[in-house]
This record gives C-alpha cells, structure tokens and sequence, in this order.
C-alpha cells in the first residue's frame, strides 16, 4: 500500500517450477471506482482481507487467490467485485403488483452492478430495471425470490506484457538476451482456455 495511491493496491505475483521462477509480475489493483481508499491489509493462508474506505463506510472484504478454485456446483468463477449471494443481502422481497423483485444490498454498489444465477442454469446475467449506483437496492423483473444468485459490480482486468526479446544460451547453460540489432515481429499468438471474450490492443514504439 502507498500514501501516494490510496485508492490501489500493489502485488507481486510469481510462479515456480521446478526450483525456477518462470514468471513474475507487478499487479495494481485499483479501488478508485467509487473513491475507495485502502486502508490496510494481511494474508491469512491465501485469502487477502482488506479494510476499505468507501463512500458509504468502512467495510472488511476479501480476495481469494487459491488456484483452481471454482465456484460450488460449478467448474468456474462468476468474476464480481464485491461479490455477494442473495443470502447475504439485507433482504430480497417480490412486488406482485409491479411483478419485479428487490434485493437491498449490505453496501451501495455502482451502476455496474449485476445479478448473475449461481445454481439454476449457473452464470446467467439477470435483466435489471434499476442500477444507478446511488442506492443499495436493485431491481429486476419479475419473481425471482426463489433463484440463487451472486450479485456484485463488473471489474475491467488488464495485461501489459512484457518486451519481447530473443534469447541465445550462454557458457552457463541459462540463457541471455540480445540486445544488438532491430527485433521485428509479424505474429503473435495467444495461447487460452475457458475464457469469456477480450481485447487484443497492439501499439507500437515511437509511433
């Protein structure tokens, strides 16, 4: 945590494989959304607990960074901030006269927030009437009292890789780059699996 950037949170991830660090990497987690300010934080195991200052309060939150962890019931993870269930919500009441149903939330989410099933047919977005970001209640059409839902707000997550270089061994046996010459690169691939869609953006130096 920094004095400098009170609403982020700086991580250095890492990972080992066979005594070798084949990646590691700076992470920024930016709680500035709704002008959060971090206020302190410790691992126990690997669940991070956060004390933030919001603007509507002081709340204690969490971030799991266990691998491979996967929602109940299911073999992935509905990806929310502040991510909730419909059980912790203050309550969840039908209108019948207006047909729509609303959950009051325990803190005031932005107009980002959305309502996602979680047992049902597990990771449908539910239809929203409200979610202005000025209240901690939302309201969606019809009666959906009985349904099992995560609720929370969408998060925008972003990669910069690093420069690319060519490598050469060495005497050693490791291997060093080459900074001599101009290194042009036509293609690159990207190699994933079970993920939703996202944006490649290319730019070049000095241009």
């Amino acid at each position: 945590l920094t004095e400098g950037d009170a609403p982020a949170m700086y991580l250095y991830k890492y990972f080992y494989a066979n005594q070798d660090k084949l990646q590691s990497a700076w992470m920024r987690i930016d709680f500035a959304g709704d002008d959060a300010v971090v206020l302190g934080g410790e691992f126990i195991a690997s669940t991070l607990y956060l004390v933030i200052q919001h603007s509507d309060g002081v709340y204690l939150e969490r971030m799991n960074f266990s691998p491979g962890r996967t929602d109940p019931g299911v073999n992935f993870v509905t990806h929310l901030d502040r991510r909730v269930t419909d059980e912790d919500c203050v309550s969840v009441t039908y209108d019948s006269l207006l047909n729509r149903t609303t959950w009051t939330l325990p803190y005031v989410p932005d107009s980002t927030v959305q309502v996602v099933s979680r047992e049902e047919n597990p990771g449908i977005i539910q239809t929203l009437i409200n979610a202005d970001g000025l209240v901690s209640t939302i309201i969606g059409a019809g009666d959906l009292t009985g349904l099992k839902v995560y609720l929370g707000q969408k998060y925008r997550r972003e990669v910069d890789l690093s420069k690319l270089y060519l490598r050469q061994e060495n005497s050693s046996g490791g291997s060093s780059i080459i900074t001599a010459g101009r290194l042009q690169i036509r293609t690159i691939t990207f190699t994933y699996a079970n993920t939703g869609t996202f944006n490649v953006t290319i730019e070049q130096d000095f241009r």
